[in-house]
């Protein structure tokens, strides 16, 4: 308890005698750099080891770490900072002073505990640089949208599902993420951003695709995954200069004609979604050192794949059953693991409840019987080897989540066949199966 009562009184005391140095001086600076370090019980750290200077002034900040909990509104009397680091500590709020800084270029308050920022953050001007992902934002602040100057922007992993369209005012961003958010739709402007070179809105709730991303003409880096459309415009393809594309674990059905344009790719991921065919322009991306296709309804591949040599490939767990021997031979190259994993699908989702355990198996009288977990209602379609949909199969439930189909009673050959099982949260899961 002293010690804190001490504490407190040091501060108050240096917040007075910086009071009566002249403001805007490296002796002023100095002790409002102290202030912060004793109001954060930060000791045996040095001014010197946490900040840079130049013409006798203190123009950056580094406290990263350091399990600081507060930013203090004297902070705002340092006029030349041009760089404050605070990150991964435990702040809870961003003092209005802290507008006064106008000279800023940078500001790193990630992995804190931040709801809101002031309105007065609208006056840094000169912010190129800002991060606050890994904080407690549940609405987008609006006021970042007078920061003209604006190059990187990072508000992901928050709980952000409000949205404004004012961060289409930032014309001279050239990165910008809210990965890992609760976003639904893409703000209306986002034609604008003629600098951005790198897109994420991964990991969010995105239930269309704005055609609007097709005229970024400089993007580099475009991450949509983990969202919840099915479709793509074909005028994705006039980002020819993407590097990366991910658009896995979405609902898409198809990939749009015309790939062989994205001739920079060097990393291709259309892992989980219910693409059924792959364009044979991707023999054209002859730069992608990464393409991961697995856990797709895949049949075959276009005979141009091998013009490709990736260092990494995933086609596991698709529906690859009859395919050509050249293109057999270049599986087993670059993913030697791909046969071992065909003509079944595993559940990986990011969602526990999106899980579900099959159990199946087929008795000597050729009945088939499955069960799912708990509150589980699948449809179980039968497909040839070849991939040919012969139609959907009718189950009697047997007992609490235990069906049963005879499949005697069925006009199909003896052989072997695919079953897909797809439940009601629109899980899916291939099964090979032998009709006796």
């Amino acid at each position: 308890m002293f010690r804190r009562k001490g504490c407190r009184f040091v501060i108050v005391l240096i917040a007075c005698m910086a009071s009566l140095l002249v403001a805007g001086t490296y002796e002023n600076d100095t002790l409002i750099v102290h202030c912060t370090l004793f109001e954060n019980d930060i000791f045996g750290v040095s001014v010197e080891s946490v900040t840079d200077s130049a013409n006798g002034r203190i123009t950056a900040i580094s406290l990263a770490g350091r399990n600081a909990r507060v930013l203090p509104s004297i902070i705002g009397d340092l006029t030349e900072l041009r760089k404050l680091d605070m990150s991964n500590n435990a702040i809870t709020a961003i003092p209005f002073e802290l507008g006064n800084c106008s000279k800023l270029e940078e500001l790193l308050l990630h992995h804190n505990k931040i709801p809101q920022i002031p309105v007065e953050i609208s006056k840094l001007s000169q912010l190129r640089k800002l991060d606050l992902s890994y904080n407690s934002f549940f609405r987008f602040p609006k006021e970042i949208g007078q920061l003209s100057n604006l190059e990187w922007l990072d508000f992901s992993n928050n709980r952000i599902n409000e949205f404004h369209s004012e961060i289409t005012n930032c014309t001279k961003l050239e990165y910008i993420s809210f990965a890992h958010n609760f976003i639904n739709y893409f703000p209306s402007g986002f034609s604008k951003q003629k600098k951005l070179r790198v897109f994420d809105f991964s990991h969010n709730a995105l239930t269309y695709y704005s055609d609007e991303i097709n005229v970024l003409t400089e993007l580099e880096q475009l991450r949509i995954n983990n969202n919840n459309f099915s479709t793509l415009s074909a005028e994705i393809m006039n980002l020819v200069k993407l590097t990366e594309l991910d658009i896995s674990y979405c609902n898409l059905t198809e990939i749009p004609s015309g790939i062989n344009k994205l001739a920079a790719l060097k990393r291709l991921n259309v892992r989980r979604n219910n693409i059924s065919k792959i364009p044979s322009g991707i023999g054209s991306l002859t730069k992608l050192k990464e393409i991961y296709v697995a856990q797709n309804n895949l049949h075959d591949l276009p005979t141009e794949i091998t013009q490709l040599s990736p260092d990494t490939a995933d086609f596991g767990y698709c529906f690859l059953l009859s395919l050509p021997g050249s293109v057999v031979s270049w599986l087993n190259t670059h993913d030697p693991d791909w046969e071992s994993t065909q003509g079944s699908m595993p559940i990986m989702s990011r969602t526990k409840r999106d899980y579900f355990d099959l159990n199946l198996s087929i008795s000597k009288q050729n009945v088939l019987r499955y069960s799912l977990g708990e509150g589980k209602i699948a449809t179980l379609s039968l497909f040839s080897m070849a991939g040919k949909h012969l139609g959907n199969l009718v189950e009697n439930q047997n007992g609490v989540g235990t069906y049963l189909i005879h499949l005697n009673q069925l006009s199909f050959a003896k052989g072997n066949y695919i079953i897909r099982v797809t439940t009601n949260t629109a899980q899916s899961r291939f099964v090979k199966i032998t009709i006796k």
